[in-house]
């Protein structure tokens, strides 16, 4: 006969049970409509975007549901180039992440890949910064929207790229 004490309650894992359903529920609500970007030189963390590239303001709830559901996601991995005649120019490459992690769990993943492709661009001179926009598989920004983001975290404004800086000397 199995003896009832040894088996200690955990009212915090039995909530979480409880509340994996809804977490999740939550999670796919947010990333219908949301994007969590990333931009290490001019953020200290993952932001949230809307769809018309506004920030998006998250709670302490929304940031719990965030880091405890798995899920696939597509990531969109991105350069951000200023050519030499000063036009700023976006280059995609998109990952999809098949297997399911948390938005914590994105950088893990993703970072080797995206070092891989920083490394694989011809003209590092033109790099101003390298950054990513995530969403669930499938729902990748578009563009316009991946420029309107970075250009609210101010990469556009307050990044320059080596060519400008050799000739600010």
């Amino acid at each position: 006969m199995r003896n009832k004490r040894n088996k200690k309650y955990n009212p915090a894992k039995r909530a979480t049970s409880y509340a994996l359903p809804i977490l999740k529920a939550q999670v796919n609500s947010i990333l219908s409509t949301k994007y969590l970007a990333y931009e290490p030189s001019m953020c200290d963390g993952v932001q949230c975007y809307g769809a018309d590239a506004k920030p998006w303001k998250v709670t302490k709830p929304t940031a719990l549901a965030l880091s405890k559901v798995k899920t696939t996601w597509t990531i969109s991995c991105y350069l951000l180039v200023r050519e030499k005649n000063g036009k700023n120019k976006l280059i995609n490459y998109p990952v999809d992440i098949t297997t399911p992690c948390t938005h914590n769990q994105i950088v893990d993943e993703i970072t080797n890949i995206h070092w891989g492709f920083v490394e694989e661009y011809p003209h590092k001179e033109l790099i101003l910064t390298a950054g990513w926009i995530a969403n669930r598989l499938g729902l990748e920004p578009s563009d316009e929207l991946a420029y309107d983001i970075f250009d609210d975290m101010g990469c556009w404004r307050e990044l320059i790229a080596d060519f400008e800086e050799a000739s600010e000397i």
